[in-house]
């Protein structure tokens, strides 16, 4: 239908250049063209913030205009097509509005073009794979995540939409009044909130049944300190019989200025600004250009220590077993021959160093864990990138999840 809708759109649009250029009607020759430019720039305006309908309104604004220049042309009715194209011959700063929205708008137009044929390099607000020391992900995570939205305590959560459920996690949607069935939370980073349908807590629930309630409350990109926050006010919400654990990636992670714990997030105007300005290309062109390689001048500091980040996964373990909740934690995985932890300068090298000090806390302390690090050791195919599963990773670590929560059955 649409397709049909917009060809006819196509043709009457022609079909007026055409009669306007034969009639050499050059004053409505330049409105209509005046008209076409601003309907451009306005779908390139409104196209991130209503990606499904601009095109749709755009269509009909097109369409609208069509008609009243046809009933101008035929059928002389001056006082419509006056009306219809007023917004030319008003006031001056009117005039420069439209002027301005032509301008910003065909520039963004230019720019989304130029980088679908990939002929320029636009900036990405949230780069995993980045390498440099100046890295801090935390307000590249809280402005340029659709799926996340900001949280003055947690930096960012996950939003109530897609690929979220409308309690912030993802799989099925369970009440809060518990069942007679095993409830079973999953707290972690990008690893455990996997991709928008790929990820191992799903696998888990497919393994085991509809006798256990499986709850992914994995967030990418968070460290053990914001784990720990959202345990705790989860906890006594949800009642879990058992919590997995796993953080450690982005503890270690560079942290420009202060680290989690005496992290603030911009304030919330801010942070909607900065979310409404990345939806735009053409900031994301200007933000390229303006990125510049501090690593020199910068000394590394983690977001969240090794002395905190023992403190951390210490007060999840007595949140939970003060309650009766079994506690297991996970070493993080990542690809062993990675060029990142054998030549990396970076943070990446300090992962080996914070699953060896979980180890060492866990069996100091008679705590379940389970090593993904050594499960997965020299299993580079079933890694999606150097640290993040594919789904046969996925699968497999659903499988040692699985029997371990069986012998916990036990």
């Amino acid at each position: 239908m649409w397709i049909y809708f917009n060809l006819l759109v196509y043709i009457l649009t022609v079909f007026l250049l055409v009669v306007l250029i034969i009639k050499k009607e050059k004053e409505d020759l330049k409105k209509l063209f005046y008209i076409i430019l601003l309907l451009f720039s306005f779908y390139f305006l409104i196209l991130p913030i209503i990606n499904s309908n601009a095109k749709r309104l755009t269509y009909f604004l097109m369409l609208s205009v069509d008609i009243a220049f046809i009933l101008n042309l035929y059928c002389k009715i001056e006082k419509v097509f006056k009306k219809l194209i007023l917004l030319l011959k008003i006031k001056s700063l009117t005039k420069i509005f439209l002027l301005s929205i032509i301008t910003i708008g065909t520039i963004e137009g230019i720019v989304f073009i130029l980088s679908e044929f990939n002929l320029i390099k636009l900036y990405s607000p949230l780069i995993i794979m980045g390498r440099g020391k100046s890295e801090d992900w935390r307000e590249a995570h809280i402005t340029g995540e659709k799926s996340k939205v900001y949280d003055p305590l947690l930096f960012w959560k996950p939003s109530n939409k897609y690929p979220y459920n409308s309690y912030g996690f993802k799989g099925k949607i369970f009440d809060k009044t518990k069942t007679g069935k095993k409830r079973i939370f999953f707290y972690g980073d990008s690893n455990t909130d996997g991709q928008d349908e790929i990820y191992y807590p799903k696998f888990v629930q497919d393994l085991l049944g509809d006798s256990f309630e499986i709850f992914n409350a994995g967030v990418a990109g968070w460290t053990s300190y914001q784990g720990l926050k959202r345990l705790e006010f989860e906890c006594d919400e949800w009642h879990p019989d058992i919590v997995f654990f796993s953080f450690g990636w982005n503890d270690c992670a560079n942290a420009i200025g202060k680290e989690d714990k005496e992290y603030s997030p911009p304030p919330k105007i801010i942070v909607s600004i900065q979310r409404f300005l990345l939806q735009y290309k053409t900031t994301l062109l200007f933000l390229n250009f303006l990125k510049k390689d501090r690593t020199k001048n910068i000394k590394y500091l983690p977001r969240v220590n090794k002395v905190d980040y023992v403190e951390n996964i210490k007060a999840a373990y007595n949140i939970c077993i003060k309650r009766g909740i079994q506690f297991v934690v996970l070493t993080r995985p990542y690809v062993y021959d990675s060029t990142f932890f054998k030549t990396d300068s970076t943070f990446r090298r300090f992962v080996p160093l914070y699953n060896e000090t979980l180890r060492i806390f866990a069996n100091e302390n008679n705590i379940p864990i389970i090593d993904v690090e050594r499960e997965f050791y020299k299993k580079d195919s079933f890694f999606l990138d150097e640290s993040h599963f594919n789904t046969k990773g996925y699968k497999h670590l659903a499988e040692v999840v699985k029997e371990h929560i069986e012998k916990i059955e036990k």
